[in-house]
């Protein structure tokens, strides 16, 4: 049986409105938090293959969107290292630094990638040297290079960086606490800085510092 013009027509229009109205209303629903949490945590139940999508949720608006990323690519745990490493070497500046922001919640079990996170603190994007300190703070390495890494983090442009910088310092204990006490000169001069964050951070981590008595026992980073 042969269709009639009519019936064409309407078939036409049909897959029109499922090529053109399905991508809008996803894209609707994905503005909604609540959808893009969903999302991002049927993509963590993935594997390996949602790094991607789960690198990007790392920086979105949303608290919970953000925790759900977080929760996923710990559950990945070491096997979401190699990915992201190779993420921090791409031409995009966004994906540099959502590569380090992702490496942040895999805490020790990131640490593989802290050589890497220490040439990302040598990045020309701001952006990304902010996202590397923060997962450097969040590994807990005790690598060799961190110590001097941080130390010469205290003259980057960047206020947060130089801010978090100073404020790691002042958390080390150990032989870490003893090494890093060759950054109180540059630490002091942050005291003047024309930041008022970085100077409330070197104000208390001088403090912590030169006043061991005081000094509650941490864990070494």
């Amino acid at each position: 049986m042969t269709s009639s013009p009519r019936s064409k027509r309407r078939k036409a229009m049909g897959c029109l409105a499922v090529c053109v109205l399905l991508p809008v209303v996803g894209w609707l629903l994905y503005q909604a938090p609540l959808a893009r949490e969903m999302v991002v945590g049927l993509a963590g139940a993935t594997g390996t293959p949602a790094i991607p999508v789960l690198r990007r949720a790392t920086f979105d608006d949303d608290n919970d969107v953000r925790r759900t990323a977080g929760s996923a690519l710990a559950a990945l745990g070491a096997a979401a290292v190699p990915p992201l490493v190779e993420s921090l070497g791409d031409e995009d500046p966004a994906v540099r630094a959502q590569a380090a922001r992702a490496l942040s919640y895999l805490r020790e079990q990131g640490r593989a990638a802290v050589p890497a996170l220490l040439e990302a603190l040598s990045d020309p994007e701001a952006e990304v040297r902010r996202a590397a300190i923060l997962a450097i703070t969040s590994v807990g390495a005790t690598h060799d290079g961190v110590l001097p890494a941080t130390i010469a983090a205290l003259k980057d442009d960047d206020a947060f960086v130089r801010a978090k910088a100073a404020e790691n310092l002042g958390h080390y204990s150990g032989e870490f606490a003893v090494r890093a006490k060759s950054a109180l000169p540059a630490i002091r001069e942050l005291t003047k800085d024309p930041d008022p964050g970085v100077r409330a951070a070197a104000e208390e981590s001088l403090e912590r510092m030169t006043d061991e008595g005081n000094r509650p026992e941490e864990a070494e980073r």
